[in-house]
């Protein structure tokens, strides 16, 4: 979520950056670089004594994930009562970007308090109400995870991304690692897009 920020931040899209950060020379860090670049940071928390999140993936030659470790323990401090409190800051945005790292009593807590679309990179932990999300962007392996239904065909990927359909979510972006994305939505549009090789950088 922190690359969509950026990005938008590139943009000249105002952004209001919602998370938690451990009160270490990271967190510091991030804090420091996020008012550099003109985000709001008003709704993050710092956590004294805790470690700030961190991940690690290690890619093969086509650019897919072989191993992927984090430690994100320190976002339990975004609790339901505080997106509570962040209600006001998150409906004056024009849309809400989250991930599945936050606990599932906590995404669920922002689903209710949302009154503008939530889009969701997604995980298998947001499967019972992965409907109240207007946007999804599983891969391959969280699509099947989601829905029960192999997706390593063209028909199981349609097939999947009807089922969530079906529960709510209004656009899908499925990433497929080298063979590229394909989105469908509520719509029934369905766009299929090979991906652009690019070099790997460490």
């Amino acid at each position: 979520i922190g690359i969509a920020a950026i990005v938008a931040q590139h943009f000249g899209v105002p952004v209001v950056f919602a998370s938690a950060v451990g009160g270490d020379a990271f967190g510091q860090m991030l804090l420091a670089g996020c008012r550099e670049a003109g985000m709001d940071t008003s709704c993050m928390l710092v956590r004294e004594g805790a470690r700030s999140g961190s991940y690690i993936s290690i890619m093969d030659d086509a650019n897919d994930m072989l191993i992927g470790m984090s430690d994100m323990d320190v976002l339990g401090a975004v609790s339901p009562e505080h997106i509570r409190r962040m209600a006001e800051k998150i409906n004056a945005c024009g849309v809400c970007v989250t991930d599945a790292n936050l606990e599932p009593r906590t995404l669920e807590a922002l689903c209710e308090a949302a009154r503008v679309p939530v889009f969701l990179d997604t995980v298998s932990c947001a499967k019972a109400f992965i409907g109240c999300f207007d946007t999804v962007k599983p891969n391959r392996m969280e699509l099947e995870a989601l829905t029960d239904i192999p997706a390593d065909t063209e028909a199981g990927l349609r097939r999947g991304c009807e089922v969530l359909l079906q529960k709510g979510v209004r656009r899908l972006f499925v990433s497929l690692g080298a063979e590229g994305l394909h989105y469908q939505d509520a719509e029934g549009r369905v766009i299929r897009r090979a991906s652009r090789p690019f070099p790997m950088v460490n």
